[in-house]
């Protein structure tokens, strides 16, 4: 060995298994063979069944599977990280897929250069369990839905009929429990319609929970209006005075907020 270089050496077989077959290393804190160092052996198993940490920058493009690995430097993961057991990351850049089986924790901050932290399963989100509760009756710190968009809510009239309106905007956000939606109606005809404005939702609200919201006519009388909760599907807008706000050509422009 001492006199043959590590390339002339000959191949293991394809016979022989080399998780326990010995390589060779040199132990640099051992003087006793040579004042560089003294060989000794080594198994794959031995170099496998340690735990090792890794304090510089560590980049892997392939597949790394870990039941428990603490990175204290940037780890660079190309592809995917599967993480079956605990993770501490210090820092970590993550460029491709990433897999946890159960608990990442990073020791300072994730800080996401591109892409979104997607939430692979309904009903679960970020959990705010870690933050003190007010005086209330605390029922859930979990913040598992953000939505928005636009709606087309059905228009009719609490009493009769209205002849024809129009769909200025609409406009909505949710926000786990609670959403909050505004639109503009334009009434192009009265026909029968009388008493409240009803204005379908795009989420049903809460039953047993009144909340009213608020608006203005703002092209024929520049009245305000208040929207409260009609049913389980519906707003009903009225004038401040609880007088009707169905009337030609009147433009009603609306926010309410509720809990679903």
């Amino acid at each position: 060995m001492a006199d043959s270089k590590i390339t002339a050496l000959a191949s293991i077989s394809t016979s022989t298994d080399p998780a326990v077959d010995p390589l060779v290393i040199v132990d640099v804190s051992d003087t006793s063979m040579a004042a560089s160092g003294t060989s000794k052996k080594v198994t794959l198993n031995n170099l496998l069944s340690s735990s090792p940490t890794a304090t510089g920058a560590f980049t892997v493009s392939g597949l790394v599977t870990a039941g428990s690995a603490t990175i204290t430097g940037a780890a660079t993961v190309g592809t995917t990280l599967g993480v079956t057991g605990a993770s501490t990351l210090a820092s970590v850049g993550v460029t491709g897929a990433a897999t946890v089986g159960t608990t990442l924790l990073v020791g300072t901050n994730a800080t996401l250069t591109n892409g979104n932290v997607i939430i692979g399963t309904s009903g679960k989100g970020i959990d705010f369990s870690a933050t003190a509760n007010s005086s209330g009756t605390m029922t859930s710190e979990l913040l598992n839905d953000y939505e928005e968009g636009t709606w087309s809510p059905t228009v009719s009239a609490e009493t009769g009929t209205i002849g024809s309106t129009t769909l200025i905007s609409s406009a909505y956000t949710k926000i786990g429990r609670l959403v909050s939606v505004c639109f503009d109606i334009r009434i192009d005809a009265v026909g029968t319609g009388s008493a409240g404005l009803k204005v379908s939702l795009p989420f049903s609200p809460s039953l047993g929970q009144q909340t009213c919201g608020a608006g203005r006519e703002y092209i024929n009388t520049g009245k305000m209006c208040q929207v409260p909760k009609f049913d389980a599907t519906n707003v009903v807008v009225y004038f401040y005075d609880n007088s009707t706000v169905i009337g030609l050509l009147n433009r009603v422009m609306c926010s309410y907020t509720y809990f679903v």
